[in-house]
């Protein structure tokens, strides 16, 4: 399982033309003294091929099996989210509709906010 990359655009979906989930990703830590994860995260989501349905869940995990919604996203403009969460282990973009317009696509990038003192 990759590791999400501090300080750069992470890639959780790229120009995927069905509804999907992408890979699991670790969290690094923010701290590897004391265990603590990262919980604060700045998506992305946009499309191509002007499709007129698209829903996306940014989802969390403790163990890389069962995932939970820690966001969502529902196109109708291109748009950033951030999201202050709880500490997480893992991370993923889950692409639940995607519909209409012409061989649509949609990207997922994702970046890691600032840790908490």
């Amino acid at each position: 399982m990759a590791t999400l990359g501090r300080g750069i655009v992470n890639t959780l979906l790229a120009a995927v033309t069905s509804a999907q989930a992408s890979a699991a990703f670790a969290v690094p830590l923010t701290r590897t003294d004391t265990g603590d994860y990262m919980e604060n995260f700045t998506w992305q989501l946009t499309d191509t091929g002007s499709p007129s349905s698209v829903s996306c869940q940014l989802q969390g995990s403790l163990d890389g099996s069962n995932w939970f919604n820690i966001g969502a996203a529902a196109l109708t403009a291109p748009g950033l989210q951030t999201i202050a969460t709880t500490p997480l282990a893992f991370i993923r973009a889950n692409l639940t509709t995607l519909s209409g317009g012409t061989s649509p696509t949609v990207t997922v990038l994702l970046i890691i906010g600032s840790e908490h003192p």
